[in-house]
């Protein structure tokens, strides 16, 4: 009988500590509201002369993906393409980040003349901001005459932004 009750006690001692697990790790997703106020609270900007600092693709975001990829090779995971730009007409720096593993940031692209750019109203106006060492947060890019991103690509990477990076 004492075999039993340790093991009923293992059972639920171990689903519950499985519920702790999945309630610490799975983040909650911004409300549709939420997602629309940060894109409303941005503004389009026009960047004449871009300058490229660095570039990097197919970065994880989500330390989970990280884990079921190795453990899957089949997983689809977290992954974002990212680049620093320089206004060369301002001197301010730029972080775009793209929540899309297809959307590349291709150097063209980015050194296109008139490069429009979404930036949340409240950095624009904080001065640590625009630094080499804290650019701005751009999560919606458009070259000159070239969309490679739609306004459903920039409301899932505001989403996605609000979900795993954004420091409440």
């Amino acid at each position: 009988m004492k075999g039993k009750t340790f093991q009923i006690i293992g059972y639920l001692l171990f689903a519950f500590l499985m519920y702790l697990g999945a309630k610490w790790i799975t983040k909650n997703k911004p409300s549709e509201k939420e997602t629309e106020q940060y894109i409303k609270n941005s503004s389009a900007i026009i960047v004449k002369t871009p300058q490229i600092i660095s570039t990097k693709d197919h970065v994880s975001y989500s330390w989970l993906s990280d884990f079921f990829n190795a453990k899957n090779s089949n997983a689809e995971g977290k992954y974002k393409n990212i680049a620093v730009i320089k206004d060369g007409a301002t001197n301010k720096y730029y972080k775009i980040e793209v929540f899309h593993s297809n959307i590349f940031l291709y150097d063209r692209t980015l050194t296109s003349e008139n490069l429009t750019i979404k930036v949340n109203k409240e950095l624009l106006s904080n001065p640590k901001y625009g630094t080499e060492e804290n650019p701005y947060l751009v999560l919606y890019i458009k070259p000159q005459g070239t969309a490679i991103m739609t306004e459903e690509d920039y409301k899932y990477g505001v989403s996605e932004y609000l979900t795993y990076e954004y420091k409440k």
